[in-house]
């Protein structure tokens, strides 16, 4: 667990000039919690009042951390009366590729069926291996027709800084080195103008972003155009009371408290919730009754062959725009399986409780 920023909450343990009420809090709730509160050996602070000293108030919160971290302070950037603070982990990081949506819309189906076709055998599984084999069949099958579905990358949108606004973020930040290392307060007045000329030439770049995003608009593409109207049309609104087990809670740090009660619980790594014995037994018993059924009697418990018609019917309910498993297959893509791929599907299921063995894909 990492976490950061200006908590506000200073202790001369992590090297703060003087401590603090909320630093007493967060140094008792550190050696509570075991977890480890870490800051830059420079300040980072540097106040706009020349009678205020510099001081440290933006902290780490590490937690459960295997691997060795450097916490650092940037000087070259001075934007603000904060100083960037760099948290450097010495750990080989395993960065997620770009996240990517299949356009559904846009897709050749006739084409994705041809080549399922073409991938699937129209067979009826026997045993446990032809269970396994098949429904590892249907799913590679499955997953290499989708190739032909067009895919879209997200990329965040950012506004790009135009040539000006660069030359203002350079003079302003110049000029506020000089005067943290100087506090001359002739230096105030020309820092301050930059600051001004920057927030208006960043308030002109939006403003101008907007208009031509508006203008490039495709009406007749009314998913983008609702968007755009529903940006402009939802209203405002803070963060509305919460409520927690028949409790109403309203105040920030009651909200905040429930917050991390409730992240806490939720990615607290469980224990070994597998028991062996429990799990066969349930195996053992479904087996057994799958394999008891007597489809030719009418008084026997009965489970009736799957048919083509009701597995259809049944992918048909499935919701669309949901996350898919890990085999990465939509509900979309599902629905538009083939008449040949279906029938394999069929077969796989009707195997599944002739035989009583399930598929470990």
């Amino acid at each position: 667990m990492v976490g950061g920023g200006d908590l506000n909450s200073k202790h001369t343990v992590w090297g703060c000039r003087v401590g603090n009420s909320g630093g007493n809090k967060l140094y008792r709730h550190s050696l509570r919690s075991d977890y480890v509160v870490s800051a830059p050996r420079t300040p980072t602070h540097i106040p706009d009042n020349a009678n205020h000293q510099p001081d440290t108030l933006d902290i780490a919160l590490l937690k459960n951390i295997n691997f060795h971290t450097k916490i650092s302070v940037h000087d070259s950037l001075a934007n603000s009366d904060h100083k960037p603070v760099i948290i450097t982990f010495r750990a080989q990081l395993q960065l997620s590729p770009p996240k990517t949506v299949l356009l559904n819309k846009a897709a050749d189906w006739e084409l994705f069926r041809d080549k399922l076709d073409a991938l699937t055998d129209d067979l009826v599984p026997t045993s446990s291996v032809e269970i396994e084999d098949a429904a590892k069949m249907l799913t590679n099958a499955i997953q290499e027709s989708m190739s032909v579905i067009p895919t879209k990358t997200i990329i965040p949108e950012k506004l790009e800084l135009s040539h000006e606004s660069l030359k203002l973020i350079r003079e302003r930040n110049y000029c506020r080195r000089a005067w943290q290392r100087t506090r001359d307060p002739r230096l105030r007045p020309g820092m301050n103008r930059l600051k001004r000329e920057f927030s208006q030439k960043i308030n002109d770049q939006i403003i101008q972003a907007w208009t031509q995003k508006v203008s490039n608009l495709d009406t007749d593409n009314m998913s983008e155009v609702w968007k755009i109207t529903k940006f402009f049309t939802k209203p405002y609104s803070d963060i509305p009371s919460i409520q927690h087990n028949g409790t109403t809670y309203n105040s920030p740090e009651e909200k905040a408290t429930i917050f991390a009660e409730v992240l806490e619980n939720s990615f607290h790594p469980h224990g070994d919730l597998y028991d062996r014995h429990i799990h066969d037994k349930i195996l053992q018993d479904t087996t057994t009754y799958l394999l008891n059924v007597d489809l030719k009697n009418n008084d026997a418990p009965r489970v009736r062959p799957a048919s083509v018609h009701k597995i259809k019917w049944h992918v048909r309910q499935l919701p669309n725009k949901k996350a898919p498993g890990p085999d990465g297959i939509q509900a979309e893509v599902l629905k538009e399986l083939s008449s040949k791929a279906l029938k394999l599907l069929t077969n796989i299921i009707n195997s599944i409780f002739r035989i009583g063995y399930f598929p470990n894909i």
